[in-house]
């Protein structure tokens, strides 16, 4: 194998997501093949911008896991139990908690830099092998995320380890992403899975924030018999050796169907670089600014729950909206309000931690505004002050931040119907075709083994991909999706 650098993104596994990185020129015919997902100037096997959504052909160039050194490693001897049941103090009659550790993950130190340019860092590591809470039915009331060490202690900060993100995902038949719905999303992709099958219910950075999807008084997240969980996870080390950690995720839940009377949870994600990786480049090295998303008009309504939300250190602040002049909550973050969040280790050349971190943000105290409606125009806005709060250094500037904020709303018991969105408008939003038809969001997902065969149909390069000139449809040579087990 050779490595070269281009500004070219194939995913087979793990995503990188366009940033620069370095990509592997694979000479084993069956190693490689992979689905175009960016392109920039640079030649890929002598070919100049290969269309978003082509199926590379084998003797192509690919990246996996094999661009982050850590991941999932054999269990450890000696290690505390991976389910505990736990003694709820749950409001509601008949809840039970149970810790689950997934794992373990090897997270490398300090000294190792990954293609993407971070030191110590697992990096948006997907696994499919997660354990429920419930074998059968279940409603979840309480969520709380955590990282521990093979022994059970916990791993923070004060011991160089960071939860830095994760983001947690239920697919199955009734589950769809309000707000990546027919979009392409890379969230969903690293999953092996599309927004009209999947959606992002929970997450999670640092603080270590809880869901509470019992807040809003005889509501739950609901999970079916053939719902499965995923997730994603960026895990940092700090460390100058490799660290062994579990991720822990700590439910309050309900076996059973969804209580009588009680109302189901819709989670609906919301951030700055939505369906992307959730990552903007800081706007100011320095002093006072703001990130937001995009305005979303709703498609689906209900009862706003709650929201939680998410800054990376230097934030102060997160606002969700309903429109410009519509606020519905803020909340509030605080730093280093234990000794677990304060970093006591050493620089690493151009990287400087911030010495104080994020450990709590503020509970959504809704307030006017207390439903989600298909006319309004949401977005959420993250607030940061580096003169107040400092942010994280890497390679000599402010690190990438983050505006996130996930609403939760009470809908009917059985979900939300999906939008009516067919395959071909989610294949054209992918490309820059228009949609010419639409069918039922179960049709089968589109195979294009010689490229687009719709009659005229223009391809045009996507914004996201930062082309330069329209390119034309190269032949494929496989599904438009390797691997997403629609």
């Amino acid at each position: 194998m050779v490595l070269v650098e281009l500004d070219l993104y194939l995913v087979t596994g793990p995503v990188i997501y366009g940033r620069r990185a370095k990509v592997v020129l694979c000479a084993l015919e069956d190693a490689c093949s992979g689905l175009v997902i960016g392109t920039g100037s640079g030649k890929a096997w002598e070919r100049e911008d290969w269309p978003i959504g082509y199926q590379a052909p084998k003797h192509a160039l690919v990246i996996g896991g094999m661009f982050s050194d850590g991941g999932k490693v054999p269990e450890q001897p000696g290690a505390a139990p991976r389910r505990v049941d736990l003694p709820s103090d749950s409001p509601v009659p008949g809840a039970r908690r149970v810790k689950i550790r997934s794992g373990p993950y090897r997270v490398p130190n300090m000294m190792k830099t990954n293609p993407t340019g971070e030191r110590g860092m697992l990096w948006n590591y997907p696994d499919l092998q997660i354990e429920r809470p419930c074998s059968g039915e279940c409603t979840l009331l309480k969520q709380v995320a955590g990282l521990e060490y093979g022994n059970g202690t916990s791993a923070n900060i004060d011991t160089g380890m960071w939860l830095h993100h994760m983001v947690a995902f239920v697919s199955g038949p009734t589950r769809w992403d309000p707000t990546c719905y027919g979009k392409v999303s890379l969230p969903h992709w690293s999953v092996s899975s599309m927004p009209s099958k999947t959606e992002r219910y929970f997450s999670s950075g640092n603080e270590r924030s809880a869901f509470r999807f019992e807040a809003g008084g005889n509501t739950g997240y609901h999970l079916g018999e053939a719902d499965v969980l995923s997730w994603v996870i960026e895990l940092m080390n700090m460390n100058m050796d490799d660290r062994v950690v579990y991720v822990t995720q700590t439910y309050d839940y309900l076996p059973g169907p969804l209580p009588s009377g009680w109302q189901d949870i819709k989670p609906v994600w919301f951030d700055a670089s939505n369906c992307w990786t959730g990552e903007v480049a800081a706007p100011k090295e320095t002093g006072a600014f703001a990130i937001e998303s995009e305005p979303w008009i709703p498609n689906v309504e209900g009862r706003i729950v709650d929201a939680v939300g998410h800054l990376h250190d230097g934030g102060i602040a997160v606002d969700v909206l309903a429109s410009p002049n519509q606020p519905v909550c803020t909340t509030n973050l605080h730093y280093s309000e234990s000794p677990a969040y304060i970093f006591r280790g050493t620089n690493m050349g151009d990287d400087k931690p911030a010495i104080n971190h994020i450990s709590s943000v503020e509970r959504c105290k809704v307030s006017r505004i207390k439903e989600m409606k298909k006319g309004q125009s949401w977005t959420v806005r993250g607030r940061y002050n580096y003169d107040d709060r400092p942010g994280n250094i890497e390679e000599g500037k402010q690190g990438a931040v983050m505006a996130i904020s996930i609403v939760l709303i009470a809908v009917p018991p059985g979900g939300v119907p999906s939008p009516m969105q067919g395959w071909i408008g989610w294949a054209g939003s992918m490309v820059g075709i228009g949609a010419t038809g639409e069918l039922s969001p179960a049709a089968p997902a589109p195979v294009w083994n010689n490229g687009p065969s719709a009659p005229g149909a223009q391809w045009q390069g996507n914004p996201s991909a930062r082309m330069s000139k329209p390119i034309s449809a190269a032949p494929g040579t496989g599904e438009f999706a390797p691997g997403m087990g629609f």
